[in-house]
């Protein structure tokens, strides 16, 4: 016993290397196995009924948590034989991005399951799913930017004021522009007409027979090779005084202002084209002026 003692306070610093060495192997090692251990445990606890959903929960946190637990061990294997303010800082700001790509990992993997939409439409559920995923994404994204910057020493108090200032003057200066994006959502979500049904305002009233120019405009949109079909967004949006109004947006991969006005133009043809197609017209403004003989 008194051997082993000496022997230990004679080579305790290459004991302390050599297990640290060894912590972080074994971590490494074992990654895959104690993360699925874990995610099978909390499958079964969260999607029990669900078998499905509890795979595709499994599968989406496997690699995150998988990271997590080799990071874990270099943590430990370096704190055994060092310990200091920046590596245990390091520790939480690389803790902080594996939550972060985590929940994006879980949100992309999971988030049709997770909303439930009402629309019949595939497409129209497609891009809702986008919107929400790509709007969390972004929140979880600024979270982790906050939180790393205030595991930097930086004064976030200011940064957050900053940012609400911002914020409100961005949305007051794009009041319209918000507006048409939160209508379009809902209808998208709502779907607040289908084929065959009874449509009445204080213009027009009549039968749906058919929701197909949107489609159209989005499948020329789709084959056109400038367009980045990301971000291609075709939706009715609002009822006009005597239109029925429809918001497309997409980028254009161009910078040469010809080229772009060429495309705008060649567009708004083909829209011209599909509405004739779909026999119907555009509704342009009129107005009635009666001259009274006095």
């Amino acid at each position: 016993m008194e051997f082993l003692t000496e022997f230990y306070h004679a080579n305790k610093k290459y004991i302390h290397i050599a297990l640290g060495i060894i912590i972080f192997l074994v971590f490494l090692l074992l990654r895959k196995a104690i993360s699925k251990a874990i995610l099978s445990i909390l499958g079964k606890i969260l999607y029990n009924k669900k078998p499905e959903r509890k795979e595709a929960f499994r599968q989406s946190l496997q690699k995150p948590l998988s990271s997590f637990f080799a990071l874990l061990g270099l943590y430990i294997g370096i704190t055994i034989n060092y310990q200091s303010k920046i590596i245990t800082d390091s520790f939480k700001i690389f803790t902080i991005l594996i939550v972060c790509w985590s929940f994006l990992c879980y949100l992309s993997d999971n988030i049709q399951n997770i909303i439930s939409l009402k629309s019949k439409s595939t497409e129209v559920n497609v891009v809702a799913v986008k919107f929400i995923t790509n709007l969390l994404k972004v929140l979880i994204v600024c979270i982790a930017v906050v939180m790393v910057l205030a595991e930097l020493g930086y004064n976030i108090n200011g940064l957050i004021t900053g940012l609400g200032v911002g914020g409100l003057a961005v949305s007051l200066s794009a009041q319209d522009t918000l507006k048409n994006l939160i209508s379009g959502f809902v209808i998208l979500l709502d779907k607040p007409f289908d084929v065959g049904d009874m449509i009445e305002t204080d213009e027009f009233k009549g039968i749906v027979e058919d929701i197909t120019c949107e489609k159209e405009i989005k499948a020329y949109l789709e084959q056109n090779e400038l367009v980045d079909n990301e971000t291609i967004r075709v939706f009715f949006c609002e009822y006009a005084e005597s239109s029925i109004n429809f918001q497309i947006r997409c980028y254009v991969n161009t910078t040469d202002i010809n080229v772009y006005n060429e495309f705008t133009e060649a567009l708004n043809l083909e829209i011209k084209k599909i509405i004739e197609n779909n026999k119907t017209d555009f509704a342009f403004p009129t107005r009635s002026i009666v001259i009274e003989n006095n």
